[in-house]
């Protein structure tokens, strides 16, 4: 049975929700990557991967949320922190509870229909339901005219992958320099710690299904590397319900 207006509409609201995070993370990837995702959109998924890679590339980045003080609600915008095609990630304050919080702006949504955006929303509630230290609390998600947003905990620290990149880098700069990397992995506590990480990671995932949820898109580019050391996974808003899946 082929896919209805609205089904199709919810999917492509999802591929573009990815875009948006993997850019913010550090770069859409290849779409051979994305087109198992989306069985039967293959067509579909290829035209909105060159629009994404492409779209914007001589513009200036105008903010997503303009005016002498930028808010978006009750959220006053501090700094951008991330930009992807399809959105951009802030840092914002929450300003009736005084606390910051890292505000994923998606632009675009007006096109979709009642039922993507419903979806949306549920999807963000679903992730919200999430306690777990090592999953990126989810507050709040909400339009805002031809915005949608979704504020969380606000996590310091760096990507997986930009660390990895980091890594390399030395190891690169070492290996020329005829010197051992100082991060590269080489006795045993660098591994236990890698090790622990790890760990954690996978029992904050093994929580998340047990109430239910998966992730759907794990990569380095949305496991942050907090400024304790340990993980925290970003990006369950585009989490999905086990049940919804069929």
């Amino acid at each position: 049975m082929p896919p209805t207006r609205e089904d199709l509409a919810a999917e492509l609201f999802d591929l573009h929700a990815r875009f948006a995070a993997d850019r913010a993370r550090g770069g859409i990837r290849s779409v051979e990557e994305y087109v198992p995702l989306f069985p039967g959109l293959g067509d579909e998924v290829r035209a909105a991967h060159a629009a994404a890679t492409t779209e914007g590339v001589a513009e200036p980045e105008a903010p997503l949320v303009a005016g002498p003080e930028r808010r978006l609600g009750r959220y006053r915008i501090l700094r951008e922190l991330g930009r992807g095609g399809q959105g951009a990630v802030h840092l914002a304050e929450d300003t009736q509870l005084g606390r910051r919080v890292a505000l994923k702006m998606l632009t675009g949504v007006a096109q979709f229909s009642s039922d993507a955006r419903k979806r949306f929303q549920r999807e963000a509630e679903t992730a919200s339901r999430l306690d777990h230290s090592a999953i990126c609390t989810i507050y709040e998600s909400g339009f805002e005219g031809e915005l949608a947003y979704i504020a969380m905990r606000f996590v310091e620290g760096e990507t997986l992958s930009r660390r990895l990149a980091r890594v390399r880098a030395m190891r690169d700069e070492g290996a020329r320099d005829g010197e051992r990397a100082p991060c590269a992995p080489g006795d045993r506590a660098e591994l236990a710690d890698t090790l622990r990480f790890f760990e954690e990671a996978a029992r904050a995932l093994h929580a998340a299904h047990a109430a239910g949820v998966i992730h759907r898109a794990v990569t380095p580019g949305n496991l942050m590397v907090s400024a304790n050391g340990g993980p925290v996974i970003l990006d369950f808003g585009l989490a999905r319900a086990l049940e919804s899946t069929g």
